[in-house]
């Protein structure tokens, strides 16, 4: 089975569309949801139109000044397991992971076969299906469930693009709430880089 990935480089994640007209004066307005493809502006425009405080977005390249962290997708397979062994490669994204494009773009420019037996919507089943030694993935290195293992160099497996995780906070915010939100997260990230 092929599926192919988003083409456009000028595709990204976009937050979702806050259910609220407004919120009230000290709430950060924080909400994880499911993504979808969106314009590269679209955390620009949710910004200046007080849809969001914070958006995090996980890009190649973004705003340097949001920069948090910058990492390499690794692969990874369940520890011990043994699928990354077998051909074609077995896959498992949730259809909106970033990751998934890539891995699949840089895969066919490999002429590495591969196939995605399994595919959800739901972060925990993709996470099951690979720790049950299912399918194999790729993440960004430290955010790996700690039962995963990172696929050896003898799987021929090619290498992804860097990536980075950016915050961005809307400018002039009187939310103090966000404002010490976004200060914690800073810091949280500063000790994961190191």
């Amino acid at each position: 089975m092929y599926l192919s990935p988003p083409q456009s480089p000028y595709m990204r994640p976009k937050a979702d569309t806050p259910s609220w007209s407004s919120a009230p004066s000290g709430i950060a307005r924080v909400r994880c949801k499911r993504s979808e493809y969106a314009w590269l502006d679209a955390h620009e425009y949710a910004l200046a139109h007080g849809r969001a405080d914070i958006i995090l977005t996980t890009e190649t390249k973004g705003d340097a000044d949001a920069k948090l962290l910058q990492r390499t997708p690794s692969w990874y397979s369940a520890a011990g397991g043994a699928v990354w062994k077998k051909r074609p490669f077995q896959l498992a994204y949730q259809p909106t992971c970033i990751f998934r494009g890539e891995a699949i773009a840089a895969l066919d420019q490999h002429d590495i076969t591969w196939d995605i037996p399994f595919s959800s919507y739901d972060n925990q089943n993709i996470m099951a299906f690979i720790s049950a030694d299912l399918a194999i993935t790729a993440v960004l290195e430290g955010t790996n469930n700690p039962d995963w293992d990172e696929i050896p160099a003898e799987a021929g497996l090619p290498p992804l693009p860097n990536y980075g995780i950016f915050m961005y906070v809307a400018e002039g915010s009187h939310n103090m709430l966000a404002k010490e939100l976004a200060r914690i997260i800073r810091l949280m990230m500063a000790k994961i880089a190191h």
